[in-house]
């Protein structure tokens, strides 16, 4: 954990552009002066979830009526569910029902992640700092995983939400918060200065219960546009900007759960025990399929080792054969990251590597492998390693 007190908003930027180059995993939590907190969640440096703030379940409602083709049914949080982002969770399980298509995911992280950032620049009008703590290995949920395709990267995020936070300024809009919801006070003399057809449009969606995000939403409207065109009413005071409270009660309905996985991974019917491979080698991993399906296991390759975490937590394996050397994560740190996971803390996880060193041995000893095994690994070691650390009787002969 790293704490970061009196950060001012560029620095918190820059925070976040530089804990995603050094492929951070975890959260970064950012907590107001007002007690306002909101909570970014990164896979090796990427954003795959963001949360928080004075407004989340409204803006939950938003995302819904954007994306869900049946918003109105929607699932509850169980008792025993483990999450620290409700929303993410949620959300999670809407898309395993298919209620959301899974393109939408990127977009759907994309606007929630520019809103906070967006509410940050605005608070950074009324104060000077903000604080910031780094907890490495947090994740949304435990139990939910969103598919690996969703993750995104916060710099250019932060680059078009710097772009548009001047244009508000430029504006003069600044001080307008979104989350603030319009009521008419003046609709008389409204009524005289705008066309009648937009007064009629404007009238059916102001009552001081829903916010300019909202109303934007509504009026499929940038927000931007809207808060320009009303803005020379709200400063002449025809208009007024009056606090909502959040929406308090979460979503209920029955869970149904079902699983998902990445697109390009492969499983078999479920018998057996569950051996997960992460190479990037798609043949090594065609191998140990072949071999270990005709023995009765189950099995899943992985070869992208940015998102095989992500993954593993979704199908929870019995034992995890890790390659060593691969692109942008090897398997040192994969395997320590593995670790950090209380749910894999007894989990077996064999190194699989061509260059059978005594350093290697002891490296992989020192992020948590459990074996090493040399590649190409025999049919018959890669058994006997199954048979031993998941305690079963040798497969009768096929």
């Amino acid at each position: 954990m790293i704490i970061f007190e009196n950060v001012n908003i560029k620095e918190l930027i820059l925070q976040i552009i530089t804990q995603s180059q050094a492929k951070f995993t975890g959260r970064m939590n950012i907590k107001t002066s007002n007690d306002v907190n909101y909570g970014i969640y990164f896979g090796l440096g990427r954003v795959v979830w963001a949360s928080g703030g004075s407004h989340s379940h409204h803006r939950w409602q938003r995302m819904l009526l954007r994306h869900c083709d049946q918003p109105e049914v929607q699932p509850t949080i169980r008792g025993e569910d483990k999450f620290e982002a409700w929303d993410y969770h949620l959300l999670s399980i809407l898309v395993k029902r298919k209620q959301i298509p899974l393109g939408h995911l990127p977009f759907i992280i994309t606007n929630i992640l520019e809103e906070i950032l967006f509410d940050l620049y605005q608070d950074s009008v009324r104060q000077d700092e903000f604080y910031i703590r780094w907890d490495q290995g947090r994740r949304p949920s435990q139990q939910q995983v969103l598919p690996p395709q969703t993750v995104i990267s916060p710099e250019t995020i932060a680059n078009k939400v710097a772009e548009n936070w001047g244009t508000w300024q430029q504006e003069n809009i600044s001080s307008i918060l979104p989350d603030l919801a319009p009521t008419i006070e003046s609709p008389k003399e409204l009524q005289q200065l705008i066309p009648p057809q937009v007064y009629q449009n404007l009238y059916k969606v102001i009552d001081g219960q829903r916010s300019l995000r909202d109303i934007a939403l509504i009026m499929k409207l940038q927000l931007t546009k809207l808060v320009k065109v009303l803005s020379p009413y709200i400063r002449r005071g025809m208009i007024t900007l009056v606090v909502v409270p959040d929406i308090p009660v979460l979503p209920t309905a029955e869970i149904i759960p079902v699983s998902v996985l990445p697109t390009d991974a492969k499983i078999s019917p479920p018998q057996g025990f569950l051996i997960v491979c992460i190479d990037d080698n798609k043949k090594v991993c065609e191998d140990m399929e072949h071999h270990l399906i005709s023995c009765g296991y189950r099995f899943l390759g992985l070869q992208d080792s940015v998102m095989a975490l992500a993954t593993l937590l979704e199908v929870k394996p019995d034992l995890i054969f890790l390659d060593l050397i691969m692109p942008v994560a090897n398997g040192y740190e994969i395997c320590a990251q593995i670790r950090r996971i209380s749910l894999f803390q007894d989990t077996p996880v064999v190194i699989l590597t061509g260059n059978d060193g005594l350093v290697d041995r002891v490296r992989a000893k020192m992020v948590g492998a459990t074996d090493f095994l040399t590649k190409p690994a025999k049919p018959e070691k890669l058994l006997a390693t199954i048979q031993r650390y998941l305690k079963v009787s040798p497969p009768e002969n096929h």
